[in-house]
């Protein structure tokens, strides 16, 4: 009978099994239970324990709730796949693996370097509210700045590691934006100041992504690029010159680091552009492969073609809802123009470049 209770322990308990299965009317807390007769014993012979038996001795213990999860913990099993007796598929190399209930991260860390649309997926994040205030937090290889930049002062005979400890716990505070999870942008050119300064605050964890989760917690690695490398280095090199790296939607400028000037053709100057990028690009590529990290991999071209749909993607591997990025709308506009392309084009046919490279 559904929903009955259970038998109480009798005599012979041990040639008995506890039968328990769903039905279409079962609810989470009903179970239709039923008792089998003892098999028949030979003459001479002594009964052999049933295999349920350990079921029916713990009558008010459900195995496949209690018992199940125990024994996969213990094998380093986990998810709903493996309580009907499948393992889940391991995830593409290319892919982080789909947060659970016990898989959510605190906090993500963009790889990614100049002119490769970081700004952009930054303030996408940043607008949804629940996916941190990423930024270029340890943007500078300078203590000082690190301090500037937070306002924090230079207090004399305090050790660098609290000082660096102080720049920490102001930056993680910043990149939450009153949200559970910190956001991160790295770049190439101060990692490695960065780094030092990391094994500084955390010395035991081998490693930089071993520091990285002990500073930060549970930690998705995003890794941000941009393949056609002569459009990011003519878009670096125009921003240089003319000192406007970014403008809003609505035409206003939202960073300039120099006053105004006219752009102008420079081959040099973008081919050592040209070259720093893809050293970036390799210097990433290493420090991954060294880590053994497979981070979630996102371009330029399908940021630009699709930001709703990147920052989906995202958010579904953090773990957050993805229908979070409906409605969202780029806060940056594109600042590429017909001299972007005149310089790309130029640049190309002096170099013997294909439209690929």
């Amino acid at each position: 009978m559904v929903g009955a209770p259970l038998p109480a322990p009798r005599a012979g308990l041990y040639d008995h099994a506890v039968a328990r299965r769903r039905d279409t009317r079962y609810s989470p807390n009903q179970r239709e239970l039923k008792w089998f007769p003892p098999a028949p014993v030979a003459p001479g012979r002594r009964a052999r324990p049933h295999r349920c038996a350990v079921r029916a001795l713990l009558p008010s213990c459900n195995f496949r709730v209690i018992l199940r999860p125990a024994l996969n913990f213990a094998l380093g099993r986990s998810g709903p796949d493996v309580l009907r007796g499948r393992q889940r598929p391991r995830p593409s190399p290319s892919e982080p693996a789909v947060p659970t209930l016990d898989n959510l991260y605190e906090a993500y860390v963009l790889c990614t370097a100049p002119r490769s649309g970081s700004t952009l997926l930054c303030k996408l994040l940043a607008a949804t509210g629940i996916a941190g205030r990423p930024g270029s937090h340890f943007h500078e290889p300078s203590l000082a700045e690190w301090l500037e930049d937070y306002d924090l002062p230079d207090v004399p005979g305090r050790s660098e590691r609290d000082t660096v400890a102080a720049v920490f716990a102001a930056a993680i505070d910043k990149g939450r934006g009153g949200t559970p999870i910190f956001g991160l942008r790295l770049q190439r050119h101060s990692f490695a100041f960065f780094s030092e300064k990391l094994a500084l605050l955390h010395r035991e964890p081998a490693g930089d992504v071993a520091r990285m989760r002990a500073a930060f917690g549970r930690t998705l690695f995003i890794y941000l690029t941009r393949a056609d490398k002569v459009d990011q280095a003519v878009s670096l090199v125009r921003a240089e010159q003319t000192g406007l790296w970014h403008r809003a939607a609505d035409g206003s400028e939202l960073e300039r680091t120099a006053p105004p000037r006219e752009p102008a053709y420079h081959g040099e100057a973008i081919s050592a552009a040209y070259e720093r990028l893809l050293g970036y690009e390799r210097e990433w590529a290493a420090w991954f492969d060294r880590e053994g990290l497979a981070p979630l991999r996102l371009t330029y071209a399908d940021l630009s073609a699709d930001p709703a749909g990147t920052l989906a993607r995202v958010l579904k591997a953090l773990g957050l809802p993805p229908e979070t990025a409906d409605g969202i709308t780029p806060g940056v506009a594109k600042l590429a123009d017909e001299t972007n392309r005149a310089w790309v084009a130029r640049f190309r046919a002096e170099r013997g470049l294909s439209p690929n490279e």
